[in-house]
């Protein structure tokens, strides 16, 4: 599992914590089956749960390609994570409205994170791949991008 909160975090002793956990351990206490957590970026995650070598992600966004390989539970836990927000400082003079306005901008994603077709895509726009969230306000925060993409919550 990847470290995002509110859905997952550690605790002081380092134990995974959060509404993720919550929900993958009361989903396996119905089978009598317990979780063991690993920790990890997310796109590893996903790598990890591919290959076979995890049984388990939670947050992954449903596509046609994932479904190749991957069994999702539905219903979906949250249906509104296929809308995603561009996230800029207050500051900013550039106001996104639509796709032409994050082609001469350097936009934050998060390695292996799916966000909609026209934006995943679209080879004219600067895309600058990191490992996690925290990562992606730090570089916020610091002007080395203008903007970052994520899932609404």
């Amino acid at each position: 599992m990847e470290i995002a909160e509110p859905f997952s975090k550690l605790d002081e002793n380092n134990r995974p914590q959060g509404l993720a956990v919550d929900l993958i351990g009361a989903m396996l206490e119905k089978v009598n089956s317990k979780a063991e957590f690993f920790i990890c970026p997310f796109a590893r995650c996903l790598r990890l749960v591919e290959q076979g070598d995890a049984d388990l992600i939670f947050g992954l966004i449903k596509t046609p390609d994932r479904t190749e390989n991957l069994a999702f539970i539905e219903p979906a836990f949250i249906q509104s994570m296929t809308k995603v927000s561009f996230y800029q400082l207050e500051s900013s003079t550039v106001e996104i409205t639509q796709m032409s306005d994050v082609i001469s901008l350097n936009i934050g994603v998060q390695r292996g994170a799916l966000h909609f077709d026209e934006f995943d895509n679209n080879k004219a726009i600067s895309k600058i791949e990191v490992t996690n969230i925290a990562d992606l306000i730090g570089m916020l925060q610091k002007k080395r991008i203008d903007a970052f993409v994520m899932p609404q919550l």
